[in-house]
């Protein structure tokens, strides 16, 4: 693997990690792409993607709601 590839990987994993924690493992977080932003140093615009990214390879579960977004693992 190179390592852009390797670096985008890790990144995916530590993303990945902060939403498991959040939502306990076994349950959905309901948080907004702003405080998700906020929480992770990266803009909500790159949060917005990652998230879609994560959600096309089937890593994350995600559905809108009155208040931001449930993401679930």
């Amino acid at each position: 693997m190179d390592k852009k590839k390797d670096n985008k990987c890790r990144k995916d994993l530590h993303f990945l990690i902060e939403i498991a924690k959040k939502s306990g493992l076994s349950s959905e977080i309901k948080i907004t792409t702003n405080a998700l932003s906020r929480e992770c140093s990266i803009s909500q615009q790159s949060i917005s993607r990652k998230l879609a990214e994560l959600e096309d390879k089937g890593l994350i579960l995600r559905s809108a709601s009155v208040d931001g977004i449930k993401i679930k693992l």
